[in-house]
């Protein structure tokens, strides 16, 4: 979920876990980048057995909000981290589109997307442009399923198949190699190794709130838009300030 009310963070300070102070503080803390069950344990606030039950309490009350049903049953399947997100070569969204020019001619580019949105197609096309043979690996069941509706999902896949391209929906990221990445087919053991120079890797990021936080005492009220509010693309930011300020 994209709300800040669904957050682990809100999820324990409506618990009472946490207390006004703590909140205050986490959110000054994810400014360097750090998971928030990172920095809860860093703060000693809770251990590390209690931010495993509390995240599955967070996740089933946003998905008993979410679906309505009258009976039915839920289970929770603990993921994975991907190993070797620690190396060089391998970069986000922004860090990759902003780094210096690169001439991949003849090299292997994997983008992984868990997001969905905008952020993964600009980074494939970046590297498509460099010359680089591109795999993109998605978790979800098609490309870039949060742009359905806008053609920009079929106009980017048609700029890209028209060159070295592979598309690998329903698949997680395992490992990050030096020169290949290690992907898994979602909901079995079969595995595969894809040969990788530069390795993107596109997950849910933590909202950009230096300003607001610098300017929170300084102003009465002041509302969290775009980046702020939650990362997501240029048009998301644009509709959040259009409807703040419709009223006025």
């Amino acid at each position: 979920s994209t709300n800040p009310d669904d957050g682990l963070v809100a999820h324990l300070f409506r618990r009472g876990v946490i207390s006004l102070k703590d909140r205050d503080e986490v959110g000054r803390r994810l400014l360097t980048n750090k998971r928030v069950g990172t920095i809860l344990l860093d703060m000693g606030v809770i251990d590390a057995h209690d931010i495993d039950r509390m995240v599955r309490e967070q996740i089933t009350e946003i998905v008993n909000d979410t679906v309505r049903w009258r009976a039915g049953e839920s289970w929770f399947v603990p993921g994975e981290l991907p190993t070797g997100m620690d190396q060089p070569h391998v970069f986000d969204a922004a860090g990759v589109i902003l780094a210096p020019a690169m001439n991949l001619s003849g090299k292997a580019a994997l983008v992984f997307d868990d997001v969905g949105r905008y952020q993964a197609i600009a980074a494939a096309e970046h590297l498509a442009k460099a010359g680089a043979a591109v795999t993109f690996v998605t978790s979800h069941n098609s490309y870039a399923p949060k742009m359905f509706g806008t053609s920009r999902d079929n106009e980017s896949l048609r700029r890209l198949n028209a060159g070295d391209f592979r598309l690998l929906v329903n698949h997680h990221l395992v490992e990050v190699g030096k020169d290949d990445c290690l992907v898994r087919a979602i909901g079995v053991t079969r595995t595969e190794r894809i040969r990788s120079d530069v390795t993107v890797v596109v997950t849910s990021q933590v909202p950009i709130r230096n300003l607001l936080d610098e300017l929170r005492d300084k102003i009465a009220t002041i509302v969290a838009v775009g980046d702020a509010l939650s990362p997501r693309d240029l048009m998301a930011a644009v509709a959040d300030g259009h409807r703040l300020t419709r009223p006025i």
